[in-house]
């Protein structure tokens, strides 16, 4: 249960900054910039936006000209590829 809330700080906030130090953090983190490097360019532009640089969805679309739904879906395909991630599945 512990280690899918910390799961789902990685994909739904800030996790670079998070207060957790945890050692299943850290392997989480280095799974989460991983993965970033797998994903389609602008997603994870726009990943890196919101949960690293603290951007709101309304800030990265209008810095990219997007819609702010654009960046919804974006970000949901990030999550839905943090979800099938091998390390997630174990949890």
């Amino acid at each position: 249960m512990e280690q899918n809330r910390v799961w789902e700080n990685l994909a739904m906030r800030d996790f670079i900054d998070s207060s957790n130090e945890s050692p299943m953090s850290a392997i989480m983190i280095e799974e989460v910039l991983s993965l970033c490097d797998r994903l389609p360019a602008q997603t994870a532009r726009i990943f890196k936006m919101s949960r690293i640089e603290g951007m709101t969805n309304k800030e990265i679309a209008a810095a990219l000209g997007i819609s702010q739904r654009t960046v919804e879906k974006h970000i949901s395909l990030s999550i839905k590829r943090f979800r099938e991630m091998p390390l997630y599945k174990k949890l």
